[in-house]
């Protein structure tokens, strides 16, 4: 894959392999797809916004595409984010390989872990940021699935020791440091080493606006400043924003959710350990009114969590009101002491797996297919 930030162009040559054949997969709708084909030869396909729908299934296959990203109109917020041509540059490739679906029900989360090369084809005087590893000059690879996130700042980072290491680039690194490295370890107390030895966060200098824009892909944290302005002065809003952002190492990340519910899994679970640490950090009263502003979001609950859809935004009210529901069904220790447990065994991460690990873990069944049937997770 090569990146030209002048250009705002990507231009990718690789290919996929999944255990059986797959009938379609997602990329974004601003990669033009020059070619597809398999051992068979070329692959049609019908095409639907970032919808791909092959004509044959495939289990194998070469792909070659390009594209510009961060243009206006382009509806990716990230991708959208340009800012200050030739100061800074922030890009999200979403997708930046094929992620595959199974069927109309399911919901599109990146596939198995493949390898894949970026070069950044112009410094254009900044450092760069990604969520991949470093491997030389404007190279990176990436080793697990993700969004391909490419970030360009006028300034350096600053390397802060402790596990993981923590890299910060931010005229105000010191300041970000703690709060940074109190919010990782908190979430870690409760859910367990991520597997990740560097957590990068980057100061993305948003002038002239209060853009909030904050996103995590793989092991980088990207943060506006105003985002970050917020975060030195530990507001209630910055540790929770930034609490959700650290727990997708883990939700999304290391336990990379499969089978019905997944962004559940993903979104209304960070949430959650968010307020934990908002908790833990500011008190219960500060969690109570958050608590009570959500509330007032979720509309009625409880809900059915299985037919919250992709893009229902309920999932970060309503869905996270059903993990404290949960919680304080079983004990918040039980939760954090199941999901620590699946992390490390690498146990899959799943509604079914879930209910299953709480019954093994001696919460109580009627409790849990009570629970199950009041939030339409049976």
């Amino acid at each position: 894959m090569e990146i030209a930030p002048q250009s705002h162009e990507l231009r990718t040559v690789g290919s996929f392999r999944g255990p059986k054949p797959r009938t379609g997969f997602f990329l974004n709708e601003s990669l033009a797809i020059d070619e597809l084909e398999d051992a068979n030869g070329p692959v049609r396909y019908r095409r639907n916004g970032s919808r791909i729908e092959l004509e044959r299934p495939v289990s194998a296959a070469r792909f070659r595409y390009h594209g510009q990203l961060g243009r206006e109109g382009n509806r990716d917020f990230k991708s959208r984010a340009w800012v200050q041509p030739g100061e800074v540059r922030l890009t999200e490739i979403t997708i930046w390989y094929p992620v595959f679906y199974e069927g109309a029900s399911d919901v599109p989360w990146p596939p198995e872990p493949g390898t894949g090369i970026l070069s950044v084809s112009s410094t254009e005087n900044l450092s760069w940021f990604t969520s991949g590893i470093p491997i030389g000059a404007n190279r990176f690879e990436f080793r697990e699935p993700s969004d391909l996130v490419v970030v360009g700042v006028p300034f350096a980072s600053a390397t802060y020791a402790g596990r993981p290491e923590l890299r910060i680039a931010s005229p105000r690194h010191e300041a970000l440091a703690v709060p940074a490295r109190s919010t990782w370890d908190a979430l870690a107390g409760h859910l367990g080493p991520a597997r990740t030895s560097l957590i990068s966060i980057v100061e993305f200098p948003a002038t002239g606006t209060t853009n909030g824009l904050a996103f995590l892909s793989s092991n980088l944290v990207v943060l506006s400043s105003a985002t970050c302005n917020y975060v030195v002065e530990r507001t209630p809003r910055a540790l929770r924003v930034v609490a959700h952002e650290m727990a997708h190492r883990w939700f999304g990340g290391d336990l990379r959710p499969v089978g019905p519910g997944t962004r559940w899994l993903v979104e209304s679970f960070a949430e959650h350990y968010a307020w934990v640490v908002v908790r833990e950090q500011l008190g219960d009263e500060q969690l109570q009114k958050i608590v009570e502003e959500t509330t007032k979001q979720a509309g009625e609950v409880p809900t059915s969590i299985l037919a919250l859809g992709w893009e229902d935004e309920r999932v970060y009210s309503a869905g996270t009101l059903g993990v404290r529901a949960l919680a304080e069904r079983v004990g918040q220790q039980r939760l954090d002491d199941v999901i620590r447990r699946m992390h490390v065994d690498r146990v899959p991460w799943s509604v079914a797996t879930l209910f299953e690990e709480l019954r093994r873990s001696g919460a109580d069944v009627r409790q849990l297919s009570s629970f199950q049937r009041d939030w339409g997770l049976e």
